[in-house]
């Protein structure tokens, strides 16, 4: 049937993206991405931030998600990360820094949602708080993994 079809194209369209997903990921520098990506979730959060300021709701709820599916990236890559790693004490400081990077997102989204439909001054100082938690990947806490 029709469904069956779309979805048979769309598991290989999601097994064709991973696999495109994992070449990129051998060609990247994993340092260079985490910094960048740094870069682009403190600027997603500061935007939501600004937008909450103003009132703007959803403005603020696309920053703070953006934010958080760029996490989930920079997750990914440390996963693989580890997986290609051979030294145990820096995967595992590499997976407990992941780990505490992991628990940050849902408080900091749902922070973020919660000040959007109370509007707040505590919600949005209690979004405020989870927004500015520090990258672990460039707080000293990784050994190869270091902002200047």
């Amino acid at each position: 049937t029709a469904v069956d079809f779309m979805q048979t194209l769309k598991d290989e369209y999601c097994e064709r993206m991973d696999h495109l997903k994992e070449l990129m990921d051998q060609t990247t520098d994993s340092m260079q991405f985490l910094k960048a990506s740094e870069a682009q979730i403190q600027a997603g959060l500061k935007t939501a931030k600004a937008a909450l300021a103003k009132g703007d709701t959803d403005t603020a709820m696309k920053a703070s998600t953006t934010a958080a599916k760029q996490v989930r990236r920079v997750l990914d890559v440390t996963k693989s990360e580890a997986e290609n790693y051979e030294d145990a004490g820096y995967v595992a400081r590499l997976t407990g820094v992941s780990e505490q990077l992991a628990k940050s997102v849902k408080p900091m989204v749902a922070a973020c949602k919660k000040s959007c439909t109370e509007k707040s001054l505590a919600s949005r100082h209690e979004f405020g708080q989870a927004a500015d938690t520090p990258c672990p990947f460039t707080a000293g806490r990784c050994p190869r993994i270091r902002c200047p």
